[in-house]
């Protein structure tokens, strides 16, 4: 054979070489990876999965109040000061240094914005876990961010000096 018809067999082994071992193993992987999105893709339509965004939910009109009351419409500062002095009187906060506020976008899709929270003050500790459930289990939805505390005896009672951090929103 001459030196052409070596290069073109070297070659035409090279090309199968090539396919076999690196576009052949591709091929078969692409195809697994399709398949198997096929078959996620046909768990999701049995499972009945819906896209929320896409959905118009129907909320029945308790469900319409309780969602009302836990995001209210409007920032409502005033509520917000409101329910939380009527909870700080109710479970004898002593030494509160107010409240601060923040306002930012938690979800701009669903325009759903964010209100932190930070107060202050000093209560008996046997009174706070108490009041710390009935803070997170409130109607208008607060969630406990942080809880920094620091407990000292004043004439035979421990006191807990509290500084916390609550989350709750507003459309």
């Amino acid at each position: 054979m001459n030196f052409k018809k070596y290069q073109a067999v070297i070659l035409a082994l090279l090309i199968i070489i090539i396919y076999n071992f690196w576009i052949s193993p591709a091929r078969l992987e692409l195809e697994q990876q399709q398949q198997n999105f096929e078959r996620i893709d046909q768990e999701l339509k049995e499972l009945n999965l819906i896209d929320i965004d896409s959905s118009q939910t129907q909320l029945s009109s308790l469900d319409k109040e309780i969602l009302d009351q836990a995001i209210p419409s409007g920032i409502n500062q005033d509520q917000v000061i409101v329910l939380l002095d009527e909870l700080l009187k109710k479970h004898n906060v002593f030494d509160n240094t107010g409240f601060n506020f923040q306002k930012s976008a938690a979800d701009t899709k669903n325009q759903i914005k964010l209100l932190s929270i930070s107060l202050s003050g000093k209560i008996n500790l046997q009174k706070l876990p108490a009041f710390l459930k009935e803070l997170e289990s409130h109607q208008r939805f607060f969630y406990l961010k942080s809880l920094n505390l620091s407990v000292e005896n004043i004439e035979e009672l421990e006191v807990a000096n509290f500084s916390i951090s609550l989350e709750s929103y507003f459309s």
